[in-house]
């Protein structure tokens, strides 16, 4: 099953690689695991077909990055490069950081 974690981790991986998120591979990669849970994978077939169906299939090949994908990436990387705020400082720590 999808963690909350994998599921962070991935968009945040996705948006600093090419500047937007690509939703063919985010399925794949948040609910199928990477393609290692076959099952899950498998559980994707209805909507894909619908999605086909429907004619709003997001296709790898049709998918362009973001003119500004190097200024996303290079934002993301201060942002989870940037110093925790302390416990005490009443500021609420980032639930982004990937692990």
């Amino acid at each position: 099953a999808p963690t909350p974690h994998r599921h962070r981790r991935s968009l945040i991986e996705f948006v600093a690689e090419d500047g937007w998120l690509d939703e063919s591979k985010f399925g794949f990669q948040v609910v199928g695991d990477r393609g290692r849970d076959f099952k899950a994978l498998w559980s994707l077939a209805p909507l894909g077909m619908r999605m086909i169906a429907r004619g709003k299939m997001p296709y790898p090949w049709q998918f362009r990055r973001s003119p500004a994908h190097g200024e996303i990436k290079t934002l993301i990387r201060r942002v989870l490069q940037a110093p925790s705020p302390s416990p005490d400082s009443g500021t609420p720590s980032s639930a982004a950081t990937p692990e």
